[in-house]
């Protein structure tokens, strides 16, 4: 299993319920969006994957949960109070019935129950889990992989997380070793994300599983940190690394030269220009050398640009 995680006030929710009424004996999963009247106002629920969110009216309360069978679980919340929450569909999925308790006392199974106002959607059961992974940086001066995400069907412990390049496909393997790691119930399917973490110079790779108990490797990217070799070019003295769009100054290195008496030059204009005054820039991802001159004396610069 996974590290022991914390939730706090967002569960995930997925939902199945038997069809009462058709030709077959198939079995149907039903979607909890939608609008529903309840003992405790109108509710409205909307489930993305395996996750369910909604409001209801009584005290402006809001809902988010996680399922199992044809179970919703999870909290209900209102100004200044919280509480748990234990919902069952029926199984022709037009309504619920369940419990609620204070704080995280057992709800119980009464109390609470509700009838679909909306039509009844149904959930496609065979979907398979998918993700995807792109734009995958490492930025080494703020210690962070910036990425985009695209996943669906996944449940509430799907993850993506770092590993050392060469670690076996195998979750379980994956999980021993792992440096960082999120749940993608804390991302949004589509957008960037970003993973911290110190690591050392190396091949890496950014891999999503299925869950957390042996799931499937749906996606991995690779992406190295640092130069695969220790060695700087050829006269260099000193390696520093500049975000694009970000500058520095390399005025002061020189020890014991006044800064108006320094000279400065780079060797690709492309990837980081230098002024007069010693202020680099980096222009795109690359390295340059930056030449510091003063007199006979020259100290070597190399600046990379991520």
């Amino acid at each position: 299993m996974k590290k022991i995680r914390t939730l706090i006030a967002v569960l995930t929710a997925a939902v199945m319920a038997m069809t009462a009424l058709c030709i077959s004996s198939a079995a149907a999963t039903y979607s909890w969006t939608g609008t529903w009247d309840s003992n405790w106002g109108e509710m409205k629920l909307t489930q993305n994957g395996s996750k369910v969110t909604g409001t209801y009216t009584h005290d402006g309360g809001s809902i988010s949960g996680t399922v199992s069978g044809n179970t919703l679980t999870g909290t209900w919340t209102e100004p200044g109070q919280r509480g748990r929450i234990k919902f069952v569909m029926s199984s022709d999925g037009k309504s619920f019935s369940g419990g609620w308790s204070y704080n995280d006392a057992d709800p119980g199974d009464s109390g609470w129950s509700a009838t679909r106002k909306t039509a009844v959607t149904t959930i496609d059961s065979t979907a398979k889990a998918s993700a995807s992974l792109s734009d995958v940086k490492w930025n080494s001066s703020a210690k962070k992989l910036t990425f985009t995400i695209k996943f669906a069907n996944v449940g509430s412990d799907a993850w993506v997380g770092i590993v050392p390049a060469g670690t076996a496909d195998d979750e379980k393997s994956a999980d021993k070793v792992d440096v960082t790691y999120i749940y993608l119930s804390r991302l949004t399917s589509g957008k960037s994300a970003s993973l911290s973490a110190s690591l050392k110079t190396g091949s890496y790779e950014l891999r999503v599983y299925a869950n957390d108990s042996g799931g499937a490797l749906l996606s991995r990217a690779k992406f190295k940190v640092g130069s695969t070799s220790s060695a700087l070019p050829s006269g260099t003295m000193l390696k520093v690394y500049l975000e694009k769009g970000k500058t520095l100054r390399l005025g002061a290195i020189v020890s014991g030269k006044n800064a108006s008496s320094l000279k400065y030059s780079t060797s690709d204009s492309k990837v980081a220009t230098v002024s007069s005054g010693g202020k680099v820039k980096g222009i795109s991802a690359g390295g340059a050398v930056i030449t510091v001159k003063s007199g006979s004396t020259a100290i070597k610069v190399y600046v990379v640009v991520e």
